[in-house]
């Protein structure tokens, strides 16, 4: 892991009743950024369970979360 990075987990939806409309920048939403992966999991299969039938899917991705101006191509 690099300095400074924190690892963090994005819940994610994909509405699928928009594809019609476009890619993945205009039917994939981040929901929430949490910050362990048990919440993640257990929020992911609570709103899969509560939108079963509305067109939209939720999973889990990991990633990580930098300082304020800083990223990873950064001198920061």
């Amino acid at each position: 892991m690099r300095k400074n990075q924190v690892p963090v987990y994005a819940v994610l939806r994909h509405d699928l009743f928009l594809d019609e409309f476009g890619g993945p920048e205009k039917t994939v939403r981040v929901k929430e950024i949490v910050y362990d992966q048990g919440t993640a999991e257990r929020e992911v299969e609570r709103l899969n369970a509560l939108r079963s039938d509305d067109g939209c899917v939720y999973w889990w991705q990991a990633t990580r979360l930098y300082p304020p101006g800083s990223a990873v191509g950064s001198d920061a």
